[in-house]
């Protein structure tokens, strides 16, 4: 795929956020829900800006940024964020870890 952009990650991303931000602080808002307005307020009283966004588009995380410096250090930080807190909701779900090693274990061998 080429380079995501913006209308791709919003139209067909999965698990996605916007992220408000500046000088690696950040907000993330879910692409998929209604904006905090009064979180919003706040952002943009303490400088922060429109960073980016950050999805899974075809089970694969994609990102479109800002170009300018700032923007994409905040988005690198957002990123790892959104990456790890996506983990721990799967871990949550039973989505990865010991549990699931567990049940891909207990399938049985079609080579038998």
């Amino acid at each position: 795929m080429d380079e995501p952009t913006l209308d791709l990650i919003c139209r067909e991303g999965t698990e996605g956020v916007i992220v408000i931000g500046a000088r690696g602080e950040f907000l993330l808002f879910p692409l998929d829900g209604p904006t905090p307005l009064p979180q919003l307020a706040e952002a943009t009283r303490r400088g922060f800006h429109f960073s980016g966004v950050v999805a899974l588009v075809d089970g694969e995380p994609k990102v479109a940024a800002e170009s300018d410096p700032d923007s994409l250090f905040t988005m690198t930080v957002a990123g790892v964020t959104w990456a790890y807190q996506l983990r721990c909701k799967r871990a949550d779900n039973g989505g990865d870890g010991e549990d699931w090693l567990e049940r891909l274990h207990q399938l049985p061998d079609p080579r038998t």
